[in-house]
């Protein structure tokens, strides 16, 4: 299977950031939306094993194809490449209707554009229950963590020895319903998604909305 995902942003964002050190207060707020990174998938494999149990490894590539200018305030992209490993796994029960879902997710990042700075890789692991209402509509209650587990490398990493030299982290908690209007073919999913536990990066919540069409160009012709 491969998959090309084009993204759409809209954010709007306020920001409080206070001195450990004095009464300082420094806010900022804003909006960006526009075209966000391009993701790619070149490689994706599937099993499943006496539905009871499916597994699935994705390659996905992240090209930086969003607005990205150093220092900008109204950035849409990361401005640089990403490659991610991901093994989702469906453990059902009750006739596939209800799943424990898992995925962990592997991340190598590469250089930031227009700097020498490569962002430090990343592993998360994202669990939780996959319900079917009914034979196209799907509910799904998923917990997440994330853990940057290598240093931001290069020249301008000008943060290394100092108090913000420190792997980031992040929780996520979602909930989502999804739904086959065109069995096996046309997908919509819309979920909401709250960060907590974060440190070293911004906590955020945000809604989603995909619409997956699979054309099935290549199936054979009955």
């Amino acid at each position: 299977m491969a998959s090309l995902n084009p993204i759409f942003l809209s954010s709007n964002y306020k920001m409080n950031i206070y001195g450990s050190r004095s009464d300082t207060t420094i806010s900022s707020s804003g909006n960006a939306g526009g075209m966000g990174d391009l993701s790619f998938i070149p490689l994706g494999l599937s099993w499943g094993i006496e539905n009871k149990l499916d597994f699935s490894f994705f390659y996905t590539v992240y090209a930086p194809t969003g607005r990205y200018e150093t220092g900008a305030s109204d950035n849409i992209g990361k401005g640089y490449w990403t490659h991610q490993f991901q093994l989702p796994t469906y453990f059902y029960f009750l006739e596939k209707a209800t799943a424990l879902f898992v995925m962990p997710t592997y991340e190598v990042n590469g250089k930031v554009k227009d700097s020498d700075v490569r962002a430090g890789s990343r592993l998360s692991v994202d669990y939780g229950i996959s319900q079917y209402l009914n034979s196209w509509l799907e509910m799904e209650v998923l917990n997440g963590h994330s853990w940057q587990i290598s240093d931001d490398t290069g020249n301008d990493v000008w943060w290394h020895n100092t108090a913000l030299d420190v792997k980031d982290h992040t929780s996520t908690f979602s909930f989502g319903l999804g739904a086959w209007p065109w069995a096996g073919r046309l997908n919509v999913r819309a979920k909401y998604a709250m960060d907590y536990g974060t440190k070293q990066r911004y906590k955020s919540n945000f809604l989603s909305l995909s619409v997956i069409f699979i054309p099935n160009i290549l199936s054979a012709s009955k």
